[in-house]
C-alpha cells in the first residue's frame, strides 16, 4: 500500500468511525462510489468493530486487522517523500529557516532548521503536522504532544524550545536537535559491555520515571525513540501518542482505541495496548523490558519467524518470552531484520521490529552466564503479560538493575509453576500494581461531583475535590496493600501541594477545615506514623500532625459539643504524642497523650457505647501507656505501675467494643492486639508466666486471620506475637524452642519485605527477626548461623537509620541490634568485636539519653550496656576502667529500684553491677602482690557486693536468663556460688592469719 493510498483509507475510516453502525453502509457507498477497492479495504477494517464489547475493548479479530494497518502504515512512515517535503525546504517559520527533512511518521514530519536572525544562530528540529492530517483528532493529538513536551524538563528527554501555528494554519513545535543514533545501534557500534548497557538503560528509565511522576505515559518506547549522543547521553523522543493521565490538563477527550492502535509499534507494545485495554504506567514498564531484552540478547522476546500482524499480536499477548540467558546464545546464529535510520533525528519513528542489540563477536554467548539469574528474573518480571505482576513502577525496575550492578539482592524472583497454573485468578487479584493503577486512574477523575458547593470559583472546587479523592479514596485503598510505599510517596508529594493551596483559602468554612485536618492527618500517617508502614519521615509527619491539631483545636473551641471535633483533637494530640516520643521529647509526648485521654473520656461519658468514641479512647490509653513504660519502644518514662493501669483500661475498652460488635473481624483483631500489649506490660514488669497466655491467645487469633487474608497489618501482628513468644522462651532458657519461634517470625518478615522492599517498617521487622535469630542460635552454639544472621540485621538497621537519622526509635532499635551483635561475638570469645559493638551501642543510647533527660528507658539501657562493656574490660583485666563502667551503671539504674513498684530492668542492671564489682575485688584479692590486710579488705568487699546483688535479685519477680529488655545477666545461682567461694577464701585467709 502506498502512502497516498493509506491516506485515502485512513481518511474514510476515521469518518466512518464517527457514523453509527446502522448508517455506515450507506456512508461507505457514497464515500467510495468510484473506488470499489477502497470500499473493500475500509470495510475489512471496520469488520473489527464487531469485536468491540460493551466496554469498548477490541476483539482478537479486530486486533489482527488493526495490526495490519499499523504494519502497513509503518512500512512507509520511515520513507521521506521528497516531493512532499520540498514545499517546506528553505521556508521560514518565525525566526527559523528550514534546511532539510530528517524524519517522517504517520502524524508529522521533522525538519532540521536553523535560527538565523539578529539574536543568535542555533540549529533546531521542527516538527510539523503532516499535510492531510488536519482532522480534529490529529490536530488535538499533535497539540497534546507539544503540551506534554512543554511540561518536561529532564536531561534525558528532548526539550521543547518553541511552538505555534504557521501562516497557513499548520501546527508546529521546535525542539532541540539531537545528533545521535538509536540506542541499540549505539551499543552495537561501540560494543558496550554488559554493565555499560545497563547504565545506559538506567538513563532511559530515569527519563520515563520523570514523565510518569508528571502523570505522562509515553506508550511508544522503542530503540528508534531513544537516541544516544556522542557523549553517551540518552535522549527519549517522540511523545506523539503519549497519554496524559490528567485529561483536564490536556484538554482532550478520550481517544478511540483504534486510533491509538493504528500508530503504536506492536513489537514494543504491551499486551494491554494491543488488546485495547486500559493503558497505565505498567505499559511503559513492559516496553522498557522489550528494549532491555534486545540490548542484552540481540533478539526479540517474541519467538515468531514471520512479521505478520496476527502472529506478532498472538506472541505479544499469549507467548511467554524465553530467558534472556537462553536467547543470547542464539544471537550469533540468527540475523535480524534492520531498517536503515539516520543518525540525526527528532522524528516519528518507523515500526521497526526488534532491532539488533549489537552483541557481536561471540559476546552474547559470553553474556549468557552474566544474564542467568538476576537479569533473567529482572527482564522477565518487566515482561509479564499481566500488568499487576510487573514492577509497580519504572523506579522499582531501575532499582533492581542498580542493585544487580552493586551485587545486592533484587526484588524480582523466579516465576513458579504454581503461579502460572493460577494465572487466570492472579489476573483478577488486587495487588500493588493494581493499587497504583487505581491511584492514577482516580487522579484522572477530576469530574467527581463536588461534595461542598459553597465556594464559587471552579479552580478552588477542582483542587478541593482532587485533594479529597487523593487522600481519602486512594490512600485508604492502598494503605494496607503490600508494595504500596512508592505510591504512597507520590500521594504525599502531590497531596501536600493541594492541601497547602486549600489551607490558604479555607478560613470561615468549617466543613472544609475538617476535611483539611483529616487530610493532613492522613499525610502524616504516610510520612512517619510509627505503628504502620511509612516513609520514615518523622519530621514531616510531625509538621503534618501539628497542622491538623491546630485546625482541630480551633474547630473544637467553636463547637465544643460536636463529638467529631472533640475526637479530632484527641486523635491529633495522640498522633503528635507518638511522633514526639520518637523525637526525644518524652515529657511533651506525655502531655499530648494525657490531653487526648482526657478529651476522649469526656466524650465517652457524653456518648456512652459509641463505638467510634471507644476506638479513639482505646488508642489514647495505649499511647499514654507506651509513654509511661513502653511497648518494647526505647523512649518511655519507666513507670510500670501507671502503664499497667492504662493497659487494663485499654483491654476493658476493647471488650466493650466487641460486646457492641460481636461479629466484627476488626474488633476481634483489636482485642487480640490489646491482649498482646497487656502481655508486653506484664512481661516487662517481670511477670513472665502471666504474660505468656496473652501472647498465645493473640498468636492463635492472628494465625487464623492470616489464613483468610495475608494483609500487611495481619502479618505484622503475627510476626510480633512470634517475637514475643520467643522472648519468653529465651527468658525461661528454652533456647531450641526459641530458635524455632525465630524462624516462624522470619518467614513472616521475609514476606513483608518481599511485598514492599521500600517499607521502613518492614525492614525494621526483618532486622529485629534476624537479630533475635542471631541471639537464639548463638546460645545453642550455632556459630556460623548466628554470625550470618547478626550481619544481616546490622546491614538492615543501618539502611533504615539512613532514611531518618534523627528518629529516636530507629536509633534505639539500632542500639538493640548492636547489643545483640556484641552478645553474639562475646559468646564466640571474640572480645575485640564484642567490645566494638557494645561501644557503638553505648554511644547511640547515651546520645538518646542526653537529648531527653526524662527518658528513663534510655538511661537504663545505658546502664545495661555499660555492664556488658565492663565485663569485656574485666576479661582484659582492665580493672580500673571496668570499675568505672560498673559504678556509673549503678548510679544510673539504682534510683529506679527504690520505689514501691521498682523498674524490672533497673533491678537486673543493679544486680549485675554489684556482681561485677564483686568480681573485681575478688580478682584484686587473689593478687599475690597485695598484703594480707589488703586481700582481706578485698574479700570482705566482694562478699558484701555479692550479698547486695543477691538481695537485689530477691526483688525480681521471676528471674530469667535475660532481662525483659533483652540484656544478658549474671544468674543468681552463679552469684550465690561466687559468694560461697568468696567466703571460703576469706575464711582461709583468716585462718592463715591466726596461725601465723
Amino acid at each position: 500500500m502506498t502512502p497516498e493510498r493509506w491516506r485515502q483509507v485512513k481518511g474514510v475510516l476515521e469518518s466512518a468511525l464517527e457514523v453509527s453502525p446502522e448508517e455506515r453502509a450507506g456512508f461507505l457507498v457514497g464515500a467510495c462510489q468510484d473506488d470499489p477497492a477502497l470500499h473493500q479495504e475500509v470495510q475489512s477494517l471496520l469488520a473489527g468493530d464487531n469485536g468491540l464489547d460493551s466496554g469498548g475493548t477490541l476483539g482478537t479479530e479486530f486486533l489482527a486487522k488493526a495490526g495490519n494497518a499499523v504494519s502497513l502504515a509503518g512500512s512507509f512512515s520511515a520513507e521521506i517523500d521528497d516531493e512532499e517535503a520540498k514545499p517546506w525546504i528553505g521556508r521560514w517559520i518565525g525566526p527559523y529557516r528550514i534546511i532539510e527533512q530528517i524524519g517522517a511518521g504517520g502524524m508529522g514530519e521533522v525538519y532540521r532548521a536553523v535560527r538565523d536572525d539578529e539574536q543568535y544562530r542555533k540549529e533546531v528540529a521542527i516538527k510539523l503536522l503532516r499535510a492531510g492530517q488536519d482532522s480534529a483528532l490529529f490536530v488535538s493529538r499533535f497539540r497534546n504532544e507539544r503540551q506534554i513536551l512543554a511540561s518536561l524538563d529532564h536531561p534525558n528527554i528532548a526539550g521543547l524550545l518553541d511552538g505555534g501555528t504557521t501562516e497557513d494554519g499548520t501546527a508546529y513545535f521546535v525542539m532541540e536537535l539531537i545528533v545521535g543514533e538509536p540506542i541499540d545501534q549505539y551499543c552495537e557500534r561501540h560494543k558496550l559491555s554488559l554493565p555499560d548497557r545497563l547504565n545506559l538503560f538506567l538513563q532511559v528509565c530515569s527519563a520515563v520515571q520523570y514523565a510518569h511522576q508528571r502523570l505522562i505515559i509515553h506508550r511508544d518506547i522503542k530503540p528508534g525513540n531513544i537516541l544516544v549522543t556522542s557523549e553517551g547521553v540518552t535522549k527519549l523522543l517522540d511523545f506523539g501518542i503519549a497519554k496524559l493521565l490528567d485529561t483536564n490538563l490536556q484538554g482532550m477527550h478520550a481517544e478511540t482505541t483504534l486510533t491509538v492502535f493504528r500508530i503504536l509499534t506492536p513489537a514494543y507494545a504491551s499486551p494491554e495496548q494491543v488488546k485495547g485495554e486500559t493503558i497505565t504506567t505498567a505499559s511503559d514498564v513492559y516496553s522498557l523490558g522489550v528494549v532491555l531484552y534486545e540490548l542484552l540478547t540481540g533478539n526479540s522476546p517474541y519467538p515468531v519467524s514471520s512479521h505478520l500482524p496476527h502472529d506478532l499480536v498472538r506472541a505479544v499477548c499469549e507467548i511467554e518470552s524465553e530467558r534472556p540467558s537462553t536467547a543470547s546464545k542464539r544471537h550469533s546464529t540468527q540475523s535480524k531484520h534492520h531498517v536503515g535510520r539516520k543518525s540525526v533525528s527528532n522524528r516519528d519513528r518507523d515500526n521497526d521490529q526488534a532491532q539488533g542489540s549489537g552483541l557481536n563477536d561471540g559476546a552474547p554467548h559470553n553474556f549468557s552466564k552474566r544474564l542467568r539469574g538476576d537479569l533473567d528474573n529482572i527482564v522477565l518480571m518487566a515482561l509479564r503479560k499481566e500488568p499487576q505482576r510487573r514492577y509497580a513502577s519504572v523506579e522499582q525496575f531501575a532499582a533492581d538493575i542498580r542493585r544487580h550492578l552493586e551485587h545486592l539482592p533484587v526484588s524480582a524472583r523466579k516465576d513458579t509453576v504454581r503461579y502460572r497454573t493460577s494465572k487466570f485468578a492472579a489476573r483478577h487479584r488486587a495487588g500493588v500494581v493494581a493499587a497504583i493503577l487505581v491511584a492514577v486512574a482516580l487522579l484522572a477523575g477530576l469530574a467527581i461531583t463536588i461534595r461542598q458547593a459553597r465556594i464559587a470559583q471552579r479552580r478552588f472546587n477542582d483542587v478541593r475535590s482532587l485533594a479529597n479523592s487523593l487522600i481519602f479514596d486512594i490512600h485508604d485503598s492502598i494503605q494496607d496493600l503490600p508494595g504500596a510505599t512508592p505510591a504512597r510517596k507520590l500521594i504525599v508529594e502531590k497531596a501536600l501541594q493541594y492541601l497547602d493551596n486549600l489551607a490558604r483559602e479555607s478560613s470561615g468554612d468549617a466543613s472544609l477545615q475538617r476535611e483539611l485536618a483529616a487530610a493532613y492527618k492522613r499525610i502524616g500517617d504516610v510520612q512517619g506514623y510509627p505503628y504502620s508502614a511509612n516513609l520514615g519521615d518523622a519530621a514531616g509527619a510531625r509538621k503534618s500532625y501539628e497542622k491538623a491539631l491546630a485546625i482541630r483545636r480551633n474547630l473544637f473551641a467553636a463547637h465544643p459539643k460536636e463529638m467529631d471535633d472533640a475526637l479530632g483533637v484527641a486523635e491529633s494530640s495522640r498522633l503528635l504524642a507518638d511522633i514526639l516520643l520518637e523525637s526525644s521529647d518524652t515529657r511533651s509526648a506525655l502531655e499530648n497523650a494525657q490531653r487526648a485521654v482526657e478529651i476522649a473520656e469526656q466524650t465517652d461519658r457524653a456518648s456512652p457505647d459509641n463505638v467510634k468514641v471507644l476506638r479513639e479512647l482505646l488508642r489514647d490509653y495505649e499511647a499514654e501507656a507506651d509513654i509511661f513504660a513502653g511497648n518494647f519502644n526505647l523512649s518511655n518514662l519507666g513507670n510500670y505501675s501507671a502503664a499497667l493501669s492504662l493497659r487494663h483500661k485499654a483491654l476493658e475498652t476493647d471488650q466493650r467494643i466487641v460486646a457492641l460488635q460481636p461479629g466484627d473481624l476488626a474488633a476481634r483483631r483489636s482485642l487480640a492486639v490489646s491482649g498482646a500489649r497487656m502481655g508486653d506490660q506484664l512481661f516487662l514488669d517481670g511477670q513472665t508466666r502471666e504474660a505468656l497466655p496473652f501472647y498465645l491467645s493473640a498468636q492463635q487469633v492472628f494465625e487464623e486471620l492470616a489464613k483468610g487474608s495475608e494483609t500487611t497489618r495481619t502479618l505484622e501482628y503475627l510476626d510480633q506475637t512470634y517475637q514475643r513468644v520467643e522472648a519468653v522462651e529465651t527468658t525461661n532458657g528454652d533456647f531450641r524452642q526459641a530458635v524455632a519461634s525465630c524462624y516462624r517470625a522470619l518467614e513472616i518478615s521475609k514476606k513483608l519485605i518481599a511485598a514492599d522492599p521500600r517499607s521502613s517498617k518492614a525492614r525494621l521487622i526483618l532486622a529485629s527477626d534476624y537479630s533475635n535469630l542471631a541471639d537464639a542460635t548463638s546460645r545453642i552454639d550455632a556459630k556460623e548461623e548466628s554470625v550470618s544472621a547478626i550481619n544481616k540485621a546490622v546491614s538492615l538497621i543501618n539502611e533504615v537509620v539512613k532514611l531518618d537519622p534523627k528518629n529516636t526509635e530507629f536509633l534505639g532499635i539500632k542500639a538493640a541490634v548492636y547489643v545483640e551483635a556484641g552478645d553474639v561475638f562475646r559468646r564466640r570469645g571474640d572480645v575485640s568485636k564484642s567490645s566494638f559493638y557494645y561501644q557503638e551501642a553505648l554511644s547511640l543510647a547515651a546520645k538518646i539519653e542526653s537529648d531527653d533527660p526524662n527518658n528513663v528507658d534510655a538511661r537504663l539501657r545505658v546502664a545495661a550496656i555499660r555492664n556488658r562493656l565492663g565485663e569485656m574490660l574485666l576479661r582484659q583485666r582492665d580493672f580500673k576502667v571496668a570499675s568505672e563502667m560498673f559504678n556509673h551503671a549503678l548510679e544510673l539504674a539504682k534510683p529506679e529500684t527504690t520505689s514501691v513498684h521498682p523498674n524490672e530492668q533497673a533491678l537486673y542492671s543493679t544486680a549485675d553491677s554489684y556482681a561485677d564489682l564483686a568480681e573485681i575485688d575478688a580478682a584484686s584479692a587473689a593478687d599475690a602482690r597485695s598484703t594480707a590486710k589488703e586481700r582481706t579488705a578485698h574479700w570482705m568487699r566482694a562478699v558484701a557486693l555479692a550479698e547486695q546483688s543477691l538481695k537485689t535479685w530477691s526483688q525480681i519477680k521471676e528471674p530469667g536468663v535475660e532481662s525483659p529488655e533483652g540484656f544478658d545477666c549474671i544468674r543468681p545461682s552463679v552469684v550465690a556460688q561466687r559468694l560461697a567461694n568468696y567466703k571460703t577464701a576469706l575464711a582461709a585467709l583468716s585462718r592463715a592469719a591466726t596461725a601465723s
